[in-house]
């Protein structure tokens, strides 16, 4: 568990899996995410593969809780290059806008650098998504790359943006 002013972030549970259909079933959330609406019929799968994540030795996937509500998710996972990490966030609508994500990302982006392992963090995203964009400039994240139409998503290329953070770049803030 990580706690902060407002949230705790908790490793994901079965009895999440109402809350998160909530969240990932509005088409409006995913709509930048390379996953379809939760609907009756896939919420029972889709859920397991967000169990099945969090059971990875390399990842972790967080929900998001405000006063015992689940208002969100918040994942990071090892990539392919050496000691990096890659980080994820998805709000529930009711709660964005009051600087819920940022709080969850930035104790994200803090356990992380606390190990000595994590050299680098970054975030992709769909360059459409410009509240995720914001969020991660006010994490302290730099846009590192825009690549034009380089990913198949939803029957349509999209263009990407690269967020990234480093160790050094982060230790220096706190100076």
């Amino acid at each position: 568990m990580i706690r902060t002013e407002r949230l705790r972030l908790l490793p994901v549970r079965e009895e999440d899996k109402n809350a998160l259909h909530a969240i990932y079933g509005d088409p409006n959330t995913v709509r930048y995410l390379t996953e379809e609406a939760w609907t009756a019929s896939t919420v029972n799968k889709a859920f397991q593969k967000k169990l099945e994540f969090s059971r990875r030795q390399d990842a972790f996937f967080y929900v998001i809780t405000l006063q015992g509500m689940r208002i969100g998710t918040v994942s990071a996972w090892h990539t392919a290059m050496k000691d990096t990490w890659e980080i994820g966030y998805v709000l529930h609508a009711s709660y964005r806008h009051k600087g819920y994500a940022l709080e969850a990302v930035c104790a994200v982006i803090d356990e992380l650098f606390a190990r000595d392992d994590v050299h680098r963090i970054t975030a992709c995203m769909d360059a459409r998504n410009i509240p995720s964009a914001r969020l991660c400039k006010r994490a302290g994240m730099r846009l590192e790359a825009h690549y034009i139409q380089d990913f198949w998503n939803k029957d349509e290329w999209t263009d990407s943006y690269v967020f990234g953070l480093l160790r050094d770049e982060y230790l220096a803030e706190d100076e």
